[in-house]
């Protein structure tokens, strides 16, 4: 684990928005698409008789670029990316995303079923960097912590199949949660 300073002019390298064309199960989409909340009734939590397709997913429309940012709210929030994703899949069990598992006190890191416990606290702001280096084929997985000179604290790395896909941002959210990807 590294803390680097963030600077916050090149915190996006691009503008992502969720695609409304993939939103599942009761995820409800806003501020111009960047910012989608699970809705009541969905599904409150994971549940073995919950079927994938049944969990409230949304993808981004654009592919990821070398990074972005999103900010996350309420108790547990999903948020990854994915190259091959449909919305039969789950994202913390998919063999094609690598994800975090935001909670108010820990994250998992996710990727094909296994989870591993990170040992960072959240901090108060539940921002989060995404950076993936497509050379290296990683993608890593940064808290950002606030202050005059922002830092950013690497939480978990993935090493990815050599692959050309394209990689997409893809969220899993519960109701009383919500995912916004930052500008």
């Amino acid at each position: 684990m590294s803390s680097t300073p963030t600077d916050p002019a090149t915190l996006q390298e691009g503008v992502l928005t969720w695609d409304p064309n993939t939103a599942i199960n009761g995820v409800v989409l806003s501020d111009e698409n960047r910012t989608v909340k699970g809705k009541m009734g969905a599904p409150a939590c994971p549940h073995p008789s919950i079927k994938a397709f049944d969990w409230p997913m949304v993808k981004s429309k654009e592919p990821i670029g070398s990074f972005w940012v999103f900010e996350w709210s309420g108790p547990n929030v999903v948020v990854g990316v994915a190259s091959a994703y449909s919305p039969s899949d789950q994202i913390r069990e998919s063999s094609t995303a690598w994800s975090l598992d935001c909670y108010d006190d820990y994250y998992d890191a996710c990727h094909a079923g296994s989870a591993i416990r990170l040992p960072i606290p959240p901090s108060s702001t539940k921002q989060i960097r995404v950076d993936f280096d497509p050379k290296r084929h990683t993608v890593s997985f940064s808290q950002i912590t606030p202050g005059p000179t922002p830092q950013s604290t690497e939480l978990h790395k993935f090493t990815l199949p050599n692959s050309e896909e394209p990689l997409f941002a893809v969220a899993l959210v519960w109701p009383s949660c919500s995912a916004t990807l930052l500008p």
